[in-house]
């Protein structure tokens, strides 16, 4: 049992509303989720396990930014058909043991994964405070665009990054659609719109700590 151990990113994502889809338009269900297997195919570099059980969604992957990218194609991929996405992203200690009939998973990754989902109030994946994504990886923001990055800070948390260049006007609508649309869900799509009116404004998305370390280095400096 010991060598089956290893320790594995993985990302626990809950797909919002998605109960009264499965009653109401169960076919559109499964078009969804063939639609976001084709969309993952197409990256055939991405080293991934996805597993999908009803409205839960499991990935499993070696590399923090290989599961946050994979991450990403589920958000835009369900945003098209009017879901959005709940989670977070854990990583630890994972086993795993398969037969022909049979899977077997006992997490520390996916079990602190579920935690973070659970106290999540809005429809964001976050990354647990336990990844540390190094400084190299906060300083890319200086040479390339917010959309470059697939995980940004926002709010304080690091959270996987709703949106890129080719799917943002785009979503900007669908999302002002759907609020207009559930009334009662209002909070949730704009939290979204607070991120997309943050981009707008060219905001940092950078943790205030890594920006204080860079201004005391005289790496940056202050606007």
């Amino acid at each position: 049992m010991e060598e089956n151990i290893e320790n594995k990113y993985v990302a626990y994502c809950d797909i919002l509303g998605f109960s009264n889809s499965v009653i109401n338009d169960f076919d559109k269900v499964i078009t969804i989720y063939k639609d976001f297997r084709t969309e993952i195919d197409k990256y055939d570099f991405l080293e991934l396990k996805i597993s999908i059980y009803s409205d839960s969604i499991l990935i499993i992957a070696n590399d923090i930014i290989e599961i946050t990218k994979a991450v990403q194609i589920l958000l835009w991929t369900t945003l098209r058909y009017n879901w959005i996405i709940r989670g977070g992203i854990a990583y630890g200690k994972h086993w795993k043991e398969s037969d022909e009939n049979n899977l077997f998973i006992v997490s520390e990754a996916l079990v602190k994964a579920v935690n973070l989902e659970k106290i999540i109030n809005h429809p964001i994946v976050v990354i647990s405070d336990e990844i540390d994504l190094g400084m190299e990886y906060w300083i890319l923001e200086f040479y390339h665009t917010v959309f470059d990055l697939p995980i940004i800070n926002y709010d304080n948390h690091n959270i996987v990054n709703p949106f890129n260049n080719y799917w943002f006007k785009s979503a900007e609508i669908t999302i002002n659609n759907l609020k207009d649309k559930y009334i009662d869900h209002t909070h949730k799509y704009e939290y979204l719109l607070g991120i997309i009116k943050a981009i707008k404004a060219n905001k940092e998305f950078i943790p205030r700590i890594v920006i204080d370390y860079l201004l005391e280095q005289k790496l940056i400096e202050k606007k």
